[in-house]
């Protein structure tokens, strides 16, 4: 059994979800069914009793007071606690008293990466933050949101664990109106802004002159990393970091059990992204689609993090799929082929 999965188990039996979060000092915890309620434990002035809404079937908790997304027990206990993911995983084992001899693999940034003039110009302005200038997200936007997976991505295999894990929905009025909304995360968690896919067909939208996606009020994303939050504790275990171009990618991927996982939302990557991954320290594996702007971003990451990261390419063209597949067409086999016969950069 997985050290995850194992603590889990104990954690339920021996003292409860609601045990937990009293530990966690969390406030006016109650219970309906399978959904325990109570104040949000992340947010200042979150003192309504139902902020914050766990789900023990589905093993996700969801902050109705600020940021607006799902968090499973070892984020909270990561952000409740200000702890890593390691720390979290020691936290739980000492609770229920789990003997566990488990190896973090979390590398250190390397010291040679001050030589780009990026970095530099970060560092002298901000140097311990990820923060590069993210404006804050007006959360009210939300209200036209309903929670729903739309016919479309179920048609494309996404199921309602995409849903939740990801928070997407469906906007009913606004600038957002009839598109699938994927909220965009920051490194801390919090909203940066909402992207709106149209449910469309690709003739459609070509023939009446509208874009696939649209971003709420046309937000910077270039300065975040789409699910960088979610990704980050599982990328510092692993010792990887995976950035490919779109958010179908990213879910897919979740689906096959791989959740550092990162996407640039396009076929180009910008010098705040490159910061964010080379501040994670990391291997970064980049697997762009199977066309020209996929070989764009491949080589662009490379060309950028080379010489201070480990880096190495998932490259495409070795299956014989359609020109312009993504990750997100192709099966968990192929995947699994691409990642073992990945290309190191020397």
């Amino acid at each position: 059994m997985k050290i995850k999965e194992e603590l889990l188990m104990e954690l339920e039996e021996q003292i409860g979800i609601e045990g937990l979060f009293e530990r966690l000092g969390l406030k006016q915890i109650t219970r309906n069914g399978s959904n325990i309620y109570s104040t949000c434990p992340f947010h200042d002035g979150a003192d309504n009793p139902t902020g914050f809404s766990y789900n023990t079937k589905k093993g996700f908790g969801y902050c109705f007071t600020k940021c607006h997304r799902s968090y499973d027990i070892f984020d909270i206990v990561m952000k409740t606690k200000n702890s890593t993911f390691p720390e979290s995983i020691s936290y739980l084992a000492d609770l229920v008293g789990v003997d566990i001899d488990y190896k973090f693999k979390i590398n250190k940034l390397k010291d040679n990466y001050d030589n780009l003039d990026f970095l530099k110009q970060v560092r002298k302005t901000n140097k311990q933050s990820f923060d590069v200038g993210i404006e804050p997200f007006d959360n009210s936007v939300l209200s036209t949101f309903i929670s729903r997976l739309h016919t479309v991505l179920r048609q494309e295999g996404f199921d309602d664990n995409v849903r939740d894990y990801f928070n997407l929905g469906f906007c009913t009025s606004g600038y957002l109106e009839n598109r699938i909304t994927i909220p965009i995360d920051s490194i801390d968690g919090d909203i940066v802004t909402i992207s709106g896919r149209s449910i469309l067909s690709p003739i459609d939208l070509e023939m009446m002159n509208i874009p696939k996606y649209k971003i709420y009020h046309s937000t910077d994303k270039s300065k975040t990393l789409y699910n960088i939050s979610r990704a980050l504790h599982y990328i510092k275990v692993s010792g990887e970091v995976i950035v490919v171009e779109g958010f179908k990618s990213v879910w897919r991927l979740h689906q096959w059990g791989v959740k550092n996982a990162v996407a640039a939302m396009g076929s180009t990557i910008s010098n705040q992204q490159i910061l964010l991954l080379l501040r994670l320290g990391v291997k970064i594996i980049v697997c762009g689609d199977r066309d020209e702007a996929g070989e764009k971003l491949n080589n662009e990451v490379v060309e950028k993090v080379k010489r201070y990261s480990d880096v190495a390419v998932i490259d495409m063209y070795k299956l014989n799929v359609p020109l312009k597949s993504s990750i997100s067409d192709i099966n968990k086999k192929q995947y699994e082929y691409l990642y073992r016969s990945k290309k190191e950069v020397v």
